[in-house]
């Protein structure tokens, strides 16, 4: 099942490769894929615009998933930094604890090899990475005041309504029934799980938070995201846990306190 199809059945918020995961069992050559696709399977992202899901379609096709992995990092950079324009403030506590929380993510999402850095550069996948990671800080800005005066239960189901119809838009070409009816039941299955955690679970508790600490408190708990998954990884999938994980994780940890408690 393509993406675009996949994205209908779970409007908005996951950013998940299937790759090989769903079908593991399909070859050797697939067997890399597949672990990949189960890391990453992982990853209930919160909830983004129609717009960055043009922008994360094409930039995966010119950039490497860890270079796309730390540019999307910068959202929550972003997000803070604009905060003033709905009324938060912008103090040294947030953007220390954010800077904080950055460099942990980079750690982990690089496992502590700098040569990833070094690969970042103006190509066309990078800018697209940085302009995915735009449309998203504008989508958590904005979502600011729609949450003062709706609820976010109400205001996620019209989100995803509006970007279920644009991104079935986008999948017609791609004859997403079919490709629906041919899927395995563990490819839709992985559809329905990631609706609920992401469309539904953190979608909802994201507009929340919001709602009750702000938006710049709320986005630095995105940096959990690798940490997270990074952990889950090594108990449900038994991948190793490096050092730099663990170095990773703690920085982000510290950042996301750092930031939360003035």
């Amino acid at each position: 099942m393509r993406p675009a199809g996949a994205r209908i059945r779970r409007p908005l918020g996951v950013d998940v490769r299937l790759g090989g995961g769903l079908h593991r069992r399909q070859g050797r050559a697939r067997r890399h894929d597949a672990a990949v696709g189960r890391r990453l399977a992982l990853r209930a992202r919160l909830d983004r615009p129609v717009a960055l899901r043009r922008v994360a379609a094409a930039r995966e096709r010119h950039t490497s998933a860890t270079n796309t992995a730390l540019l999307i990092a910068l959202n929550p950079v972003f997000t803070l930094l604009l905060s003033p324009l709905v009324g938060e403030p912008l103090d040294r506590h947030r953007l220390g604890g954010v800077s904080l929380a950055l460099a942990g993510a980079t750690v982990v999402i690089t496992a502590g090899d700098t040569r990833h850095l070094l690969g970042l550069s103006l190509q066309r996948g990078d800018l697209l990475a940085v302009a995915a990671a735009g449309c998203w800080a504008l989508f958590n800005l904005a979502s600011r005041p729609v949450v003062a005066r709706l609820a976010p239960a109400f205001t996620n189901c019209v989100v995803y309504g509006l970007g279920g119809l644009a991104l079935y838009g986008l999948a017609r070409a791609d004859a997403p029934w079919a490709q629906l009816a041919a899927a395995t039941p563990a490819a839709r299955g992985g559809v329905v799980l990631m609706a609920l955690l992401s469309s539904v679970m953190a979608g909802q508790l994201f507009l929340v938070g919001v709602r009750t600490v702000g938006v710049g408190r709320t986005v630095v708990f995105v940096y959990l995201v690798p940490v997270l998954t990074a952990v889950l990884s090594t108990t449900l999938l038994g991948e190793p846990f490096r050092l730099a994980q663990a170095v990773g994780g703690s920085a982000v940890l510290g950042g996301v306190y750092w930031t939360t408690r003035g």
